[in-house]
């Protein structure tokens, strides 16, 4: 072999090891770029804002008996759907709150 022969073989080694190390930085670049697309768009985010609310149970006692307006955990969540689309927000949960002696409480979570 001559010296031209050798030459030749590490040129084309240095090209073929510069050429891998372009194709892996251009790789890491469009993986964190790609990265970087998904976290501003909100794809990583598990619970947007939510918004909570009390409802008021509005009891009163009618021959001495205390009556509710909101009974159970079902009154809750309907009144909870009800009021998160009249704020034009998503349903996301609701809290009910059963008290023996004074009104119930209602809490409602919305998105």
């Amino acid at each position: 072999m001559g010296k031209k022969e050798r030459k030749s073989k590490k040129n084309s080694k240095h090209n073929s090891n510069v050429t891998k190390l372009y194709f892996g930085v251009g790789g890491i670049l469009v993986a964190i770029l790609v990265g970087l697309i998904l976290f501003n768009s909100g794809i990583f985010e598990e619970a947007h804002d939510i918004s909570k609310f009390s409802i008021d149970d509005e009891c009163s006692i009618i021959m001495g008996n205390l009556i509710h307006n909101i009974r159970d955990g079902g009154d809750c969540k309907i009144k909870c759907v009800n009021n998160c689309e009249i704020r034009e927000l998503d349903f996301y949960d609701s809290e009910f709150t059963f008290e023996n002696s004074s009104c119930h409480t209602c809490d409602c979570y919305c998105k």
